[in-house]
């Protein structure tokens, strides 16, 4: 709830979604735009050990395939790159 009071009071102004529901609502009915905004108020709050778990559940929330194939692009290209 830190998180969230801190989005709101401090950063809503700068970021490019205001967030017109209380908590409770986004937790309920918008779960990932509740995680997106608790990811953006945690740098300086919270540890970085706890800001990489918030990135990993965001990532595995927002797009697991894309970042899957984003992955194997990397890697191919390394790879690739590597022979050339």
């Amino acid at each position: 709830m830190q998180l969230f009071s801190r989005y709101r009071n401090e950063m809503e102004e700068v970021f490019p979604f205001p967030v017109a529901n209380t908590f409770e609502i986004l937790h309920e009915h918008h779960p990932i735009l509740l995680q997106a905004v608790i990811f953006a108020a945690s740098p300086g709050i919270v540890s970085l050990g706890v800001q990489d778990e918030l990135t990993s559940a965001i990532m595995k929330l927002l797009a697991p395939d894309e970042i899957a194939k984003s992955k194997k692009y990397v890697l191919y290209s390394l790879l690739h790159k590597e022979i050339d």
